[in-house]
């Protein structure tokens, strides 16, 4: 990124014609603005990716848990997949970053706020719970909701 304090301190002479020049002024705040957009891009994009076997892992590892239900997450996405690995998938993408469930005993959501870390790292709760939360002792998921409330 573009240091004004450091040009302006440094190189005054070039900071004032670059001031005094109204198109070379914008195309620097572009520039700068640029430079400040493709590192916070960086930043973001570090999202975490699962190979082809590490979401049969887990996808089989939430199966067994009971943490993912296939037919209730397709009806909370309003959507038709074509098999449960490909909503598992959906999931995984779109879990890093939105509120969205796999099952009504997972809560994401609750998930990030009692574990604000795995929030900040950018990682899937879902994915973090099953390969890590659970054996470090992180909140386990919500507990099924029986009957109304009295």
């Amino acid at each position: 990124m573009i240091n004004k304090h450091y040009i302006k301190t440094k190189m005054p002479k070039f900071f004032n014609f670059i001031k005094s020049q109204p198109v070379l002024l914008k195309m620097a705040k572009k520039v700068d603005q640029y430079q400040r957009n493709r590192v916070y891009k960086s930043k973001v994009n570090q999202t975490k990716y699962y190979t082809a076997e590490e979401t049969a892992y887990l996808l089989e590892q939430s199966r067994a848990q009971g943490l993912f239900d296939y037919t209730w997450y397709s009806q909370q996405q309003s959507r038709v997949f074509s098999c449960e690995r490909e909503a598992f998938e959906d999931y995984l993408a779109k879990g890093a970053f939105s509120n969205i469930n796999p099952s009504p005993v997972f809560d994401t959501e609750l998930y990030y706020k009692t574990n604000t870390d795995i929030y900040l790292q950018g990682e899937q709760a879902l994915a973090h719970y099953i390969l890590n939360g659970k054996v470090e002792g992180r909140m386990a998921p919500m507990p099924p909701r029986t009957g109304a409330l009295k």
